[in-house]
């Protein structure tokens, strides 16, 4: 009785005070407010524990509500996610109405769905920017608030301890996926145990970059890292494939290129100033380094690049033109699940007509995966199929094309879905260090070395197509490999 009464004294202090009732249902709110409340809530998971791990009822109950009122105020997880970057991008007022029309046509929202959250900001970001929002009228896309320390504010040491890594432990009844090699190409066996991160410039222009410490190298080669689309701030969504580059032994740039949806770049309309902007942030941070020759010195003549995403379009383009940007030569290049958003009829049209311009010199993998862009019907002639007839100048011995495949048979199962290399902090899995991290070591290795570890990049090999084995001993799906487009699943 006592029990009884005091949760109903509870209840009527919850709402007497405004909040949500305790163990009743929540009090009812004006409908804008309910929706900016979801979305509060949601940005929170988002920022949290990534889009593809939050749930409509993480949403729900971070905002303190069922997940029917989710359902009913946004329908899905991506009407969710489409309301917060409309609201991130646009005035108040909401976002203009042909933008939001085209939206959510029958023609564009399936994409959005098939694609997924990064390309959902793509294809916002070019319609608002298409569609003509005006400042306080209909939504403007905001001028980019985001400044980073400039190259002189102190730097941040992270520890970043070298122990073979893990999956999640499982019951030893179930099939785990297998633990980090300790030797080879991807494997723990590196010679730098520490990485330490700078930060500078303002903006879309600005840059981080990550030093391999203890020991402190005199100089190291240089790797120029590329995110995807959506990543506004911060380093997250490539943090582990950065960290092991840099154990391994090389400096990492990674250039910001982005702040906002359509900032500064509507999507595959007008690719330029995305250009420049990543140029520019590969051009400050080299500056910065070699300023201060107390840091560890970049080997220009060493440099490579690995372009995820929308930013391995951008990669791909600088790589073709890096004369004209006045970038490093690029001596190898990975392109993983390229892609500028499938917006319009032509496929992957802010790729460079033709890349010829990439030296012939380079060494070239261009990853797609079964569940990734080319899933989609309409996009099976794009990423890698639409890129790798364009390396005319490069020799059939220098480049491959490359496909993953999802394999369910142990715990956690392997995705192929977009994103496979894109390993956020604690993220990483077999596909990131028996592919990801195994193929980009051996073709940087290669490049600059000529070494044997070509084969575990190169070439329809044996060593390049093992992913390793489930702990039962079956091996994980291999590598397909080919040497011409088109690839299947």
């Amino acid at each position: 009785r006592i029990r009884r009464l005091s949760l109903r004294k509870l209840r009527r202090v919850s709402m007497c005070m405004g909040d949500n009732a305790v163990g009743g249902k929540p009090r009812r709110l004006p409908a804008a407010q309910r929706s900016e409340q979801l979305l509060d809530g949601a940005e929170e998971q988002f920022k949290a524990k990534g889009y593809d791990r939050t749930s409509i009822e993480d949403i729900a109950r971070t905002a303190g509500v069922s997940g029917s009122i989710v359902h009913q105020h946004h329908g899905s997880k991506e009407g969710v996610d489409f309301a917060c970057m409309a609201r991130a991008t646009c005035s108040p007022r909401g976002v203009c109405d042909r933008a939001a029309a085209a939206m959510t046509s029958d023609v564009v929202w399936p994409r959005c769905i098939r694609y997924g959250r990064r390309h959902t900001g793509v294809i916002l970001g070019a319609l608002l920017a298409a569609s003509g929002c005006s400042s306080a009228g209909g939504g403007t896309a905001r001028p980019p608030t985001s400044r980073l320390p400039s190259p002189v504010s102190p730097t941040t040491v992270h520890r970043a301890p070298m122990v073979p890594l893990t999956v999640a432990a499982a019951p030893s009844a179930r099939v785990t996926q297998p633990a980090q090699p300790t030797s080879g190409p991807g494997s723990s066996d590196v010679p730098f145990h520490d990485l330490r991160v700078s930060s500078g410039g303002i903006g879309a222009d600005a840059w981080y970059v990550f030093e391999p410490i203890t020991p402190k190298p005199r100089s190291a080669p240089l790797a120029v890292v590329m995110h995807g689309y959506y990543e506004f701030s911060g380093y997250d969504s490539m943090y582990e494939l950065i960290r092991h580059t840099v154990l391994s032994g090389s400096i990492v740039i990674y250039p910001r290129w982005q702040t906002a949806v359509a900032t500064p770049c509507p999507g595959p309309f007008n690719i330029e100033p995305c250009h420049a902007s990543a140029t520019n942030g590969i051009r400050g941070a080299l500056r910065f380094l070699r300023a201060d020759k107390r840091r560890v010195q970049p080997e220009i003549d060493r440099t490579s690049y690995f372009g995820f995403s929308f930013g391995g379009i951008v990669t791909a383009d600088l790589a073709n033109r890096w004369q004209h940007f006045g970038l490093p030569e690029p001596r190898a290049i990975f392109l993983d699940d390229p892609h500028d958003g499938g917006l319009t009829a032509a496929i992957e049209p802010a790729v460079d007509r033709s890349l010829a311009g990439i030296p012939s010199s380079v060494l070239l993998v261009c990853h797609v995966g079964a569940q990734g862009v080319i899933a989609d019907p309409t996009m099976h002639n794009g990423s890698c199929n639409a890129i790798f007839p364009k390396l005319v100048s490069v020799p059939a011995a220098g480049k491959n094309l490359v496909l993953t495949e999802p394999d369910g048979h142990g715990t956690p199962g392997l995705s192929s879905k977009h994103g496979v290399c894109a390993g956020g902090r604690g993220q990483a899995n077999a596909y990131d260090w028996n592919f990801c991290w195994k193929v980009w070591d051996a073709l940087r290795s290669a490049a600059y070395n000529q070494s044997a570890d070509r084969r575990f990049a190169l070439g329809n090999t044996p060593q390049l197509r093992n992913n390793g084995v489930w702990s039962d001993g079956t091996p994980i799906v291999p590598l397909k490999v080919q040497d011409a487009a088109p690839i299947r699943p």
